[in-house]
């Protein structure tokens, strides 16, 4: 028995109980927890079709905004170019950088240029130039070879900055899986030259024991001091670099050197090489940069004038860094933005990387023949191309397989496509080629359907039929096919403005509806409207009245916004009303209030 008691309270407020030990239970109810489990499996109800196509759409819209973050950064990449290019043309900067100079340079011509280049080399120092010059480069990040540009172009020598453009990459994980490929090979050859130049071999005041200067690893013979034959490659394409200016190079920093610049000489460009400021050969300037990465080579030489001059720098252009581009045509749209006129010493210049191009070697793999922009295999011509005239002799064979120009190679399309680019196939003029077609719906798919397929040679400018007593020709489904401006018949109007067939319509005016594409959607393809088509005599009239109606519609749309804000003053100011009458019949204060 126990017993409890408190002084502060009476002993009759207790009650005596039995002492009991309640059982452990917890173990039980763990144990019976644990044994039993429950399992259920939930179906998915996702069509796998249905995720596939928002996977795939997914992964189109990835790329899409990789391709537009590419774009970008070329065009932020080309803007930092002209800007470079036009502080090089700063007469404060020439005027500073030329009072360095010792007079008996300052004379123009091709001996004197090498004398310059070797002064600048080993006599200029920036810190020789006035205060406000040296903050203005410190502002504005420019280097010494800006400098040396400054100096030629203030000394008449004709200069362009050129500039290996490395825009964020579109294609990452191709890039990660080869760093895993060299890492598992033991590097690519760049990592192997870079590690073998930190290694203790080749620093001069390291001690090496007798046994490791003959028991050379093997990753030490791919280095920047081998010998020519074993970098040569099995093409002999690239051009030995002279001894001098490869024990030159060994000296600089692991960093590579994206930027040099073109002496134009003799009315042909000439690099500069980069370290040893002298006229070189372009695989020179192809050493010292970022290998692999040859896809926008630029080169500026006034303000606002930009030149794609990679067929100079990069030897397999056509091959495999034309693969790289991600989108060909935009980069072409957005070089225009700097270079828009074409005058007659850009065409020269293009014959001339034309011909330097046509100088190499063919190609020797199919990968080459894929992209190259000069010759194309006859396997690899496409199902809407061919070659014309038919009986052009190839340049040569490979593999058994008939190697062409490309400039004989032709697009062609059907009779449907040739009218979109406003053209139509001319009288008696018969299939080029006999392409095979997709099966429609319904039909065998055992049968081959056959498609024709004609040349622009094969065709003529559509005429449209004219109009005739204010009637518009129409076509079958009574539209009229406006693709090209120049398809637009005679003595009719476009009327492309909102609503235009309505007000046609109550006018009593003849019109069709003008059809200007396709749309792909819905799994299939659409047409596209817009505006309409009308006589030429009926267009003033069109056009007055939808001013009358769209002036008609803003008094409307004015009246009901108008009564509306009419409508909300009213009850504020009812609302208002109705609170002064309640506060002075009851007489509420603010104090009553709270």
């Amino acid at each position: 028995m126990t017993y409890a008691s408190d002084s502060s309270e009476s002993d009759s407020d207790w009650i005596e109980v039995e002492s009991s030990v309640l059982p452990d239970t917890t173990a039980d109810l763990d144990s019976s927890v644990t044994s039993h489990t429950l399992e259920i499996t939930l179906q998915s109800s996702v069509n796998k079709r249905k995720q596939s196509m928002i996977d795939r759409c997914i992964k189109l819209y990835e790329r899409a905004q990789k391709i537009r973050k590419h774009n970008t950064h070329l065009m932020l990449l080309l803007g930092r170019l002209e800007l470079v290019s036009r502080l090089c043309s700063d007469q404060l900067l020439q005027s500073a950088v030329l009072s360095l100079l010792p007079l008996h340079l300052t004379t123009h011509s091709h001996t004197n240029l090498q004398n310059v280049l070797l002064w600048f080399q080993q006599e200029y120092q920036a810190s020789q130039l006035d205060e406000e010059v040296r903050n203005s480069i410190e502002k504005y990040q420019l280097t010494d070879l800006h400098s040396l540009v400054a100096l030629l172009r203030s000394l008449g020598y004709r200069t362009r900055i050129v500039n290996n453009m490395i825009a964020t990459p579109v294609r990452e994980e191709r890039g990660n899986k080869q760093q895993s490929r060299n890492k598992k090979r033991g590097g690519s050859r760049e990592q192997l030259s870079t590690s073998c130049d930190k290694s203790p071999y080749f620093q001069s005041n390291a001690k090496q024991s007798r046994s490791q200067q003959f028991k050379r690893p093997r990753s030490v013979r791919m280095n920047h001091t081998a010998s020519d034959e074993e970098f040569e490659t099995p093409k002999k394409i690239r051009k030995k670099l002279v001894a001098t200016d490869r024990e030159a190079c060994i000296s600089h920093s692991d960093k590579y050197i994206d930027e040099w610049l073109e002496i134009s000489v003799e009315e042909d460009w000439v690099p500069v090489h980069c370290k040893l400021c002298k006229l070189t050969n372009a695989y020179s300037c192809v050493e010292l940069a970022t290998p692999n990465s040859f896809q926008y080579v630029v080169a500026s030489e006034r303000e606002g004038k930009v030149r794609d001059v990679s067929a100079r720098y990069c030897l397999d252009w056509g091959g495999k860094y034309a693969k790289m581009k991600p989108d060909n045509d935009s980069w072409l749209r957005i070089l225009s933005l700097w270079c828009d006129s074409r005058d007659e010493e850009d065409r020269l210049e293009d014959k001339q990387l034309m011909s330097i191009q046509l100088s190499l070697p063919s190609p020797s793999t199919l990968s080459q023949y894929k992209c190259n922009p000069i010759y194309i295999l006859e396997r690899h011509i496409l199902k809407f191309q061919a070659i014309y005239p038919a009986d052009v002799l190839p340049v040569g064979i490979f593999r058994g397989d008939r190697v062409y120009h490309r400039d004989n190679v032709m697009e062609l399309h059907t009779r449907e496509n040739w009218l979109k680019e406003g053209r139509v196939i001319s009288k008696g003029s018969t299939a080029y080629k006999l392409a095979r077609g997709r099966t429609k719906p319904g039909s065998d798919p055992k049968q081959e359907r056959k498609i024709e397929l004609f040349g622009k040679w094969q065709t003529e400018i559509y005429i449209a039929p004219p109009v005739v007593d204010g009637k518009v020709p129409k076509n079958e489904f009574g539209n009229v096919e406006l693709f090209q401006e120049s398809m637009l018949p005679s003595g009719a109007a476009h009327v492309d403005i909102p609503g235009a067939a309505i007000v046609a319509r109550k006018l009593g005016i003849d019109y069709a509806l003008a059809m200007v594409g396709w749309e792909f959607h819905g799994i299939a393809c659409h047409p596209v409207f817009r505006g309409v088509v009308v006589a030429t005599e009926n267009e003033g009239v069109l056009l007055e009245a939808w001013r009358e109606g769209k002036e008609e519609k803003r008094e409307k749309e004015k009246v009901v916004r108008e009564k509306k804000v009419f409508e909300r003053w009213r009850r504020v100011i009812r609302s208002a009303l109705i609170k002064q009458r309640v506060d002075k019949k009851y007489k509420f204060t603010d104090n009553q209030m709270d």
